[in-house]
């Protein structure tokens, strides 16, 4: 994008900057602590010890270390007990494919479908050629006098309807 090489020069003159920042609180430390000692008094900013708040920074800043530290360690190991159940089990399968277990089985479906695709006994083809078009006669001309069902449609004749739904409503009992 546009300007890209501009935010990584920021960012490393931010990190420069970053990196000098210990051997600045040491130098200041050190600084103050002589300060105090010609003048016998505390340095104090906005009434607050200098040396305390160097000290809390100074302690905030290693236990942040010790932080990191110790997650980029329990990441070593959990990757390496990642790796030892890879060679126990079996490598992982990787994102960008799908499992072994999701392939789909070739062969007759429940719905009655055929292994290729073909419709089943159900199904009702009509000028499959068209795909939902209507037909052309031997002329060329469209045979505009019969709509033509989609491939997809399924044909149920009116008595499987009627049992269909007389079967599925429930009748209160007369007394």
């Amino acid at each position: 994008s546009r300007g890209a090489h501009l935010n990584l020069k920021r960012a490393e003159k931010a990190r420069i900057l970053v990196n000098k920042i210990p051997a600045l609180v040491e130098t200041l430390v050190a600084k103050t602590r002589t300060w105090e000692e010609d003048r016998g008094i505390s340095f104090s900013y906005d009434g607050v010890p200098l040396l305390a708040m160097l000290d809390e920074y100074a302690m905030l800043r290693q236990d942040r270390e010790e932080e990191k530290r110790r997650l980029r360690d329990q990441k070593k190991f959990h990757e390496q007990l990642n790796t030892e159940q890879e060679a126990i089990f079996g490598s992982r399968p990787s994102p960008g494919r799908p499992s072994l277990g999701t392939k789909k089985v070739v062969g007759p479906r429940a719905n009655g479908g055929g292994a290729n695709g073909t419709p089943g006994s159900r199904r009702l083809s009509l000028n499959v050629h068209q795909n939902g078009s209507r037909s052309i006669n031997r002329d060329g001309k469209r045979d505009n006098t019969r709509p033509v069902a989609p491939v997809n449609y399924v044909a149920i004749s009116k008595e499987d309807a009627a049992s269909h739904i007389s079967a599925t409503e429930t009748v209160p009992a007369s007394p």
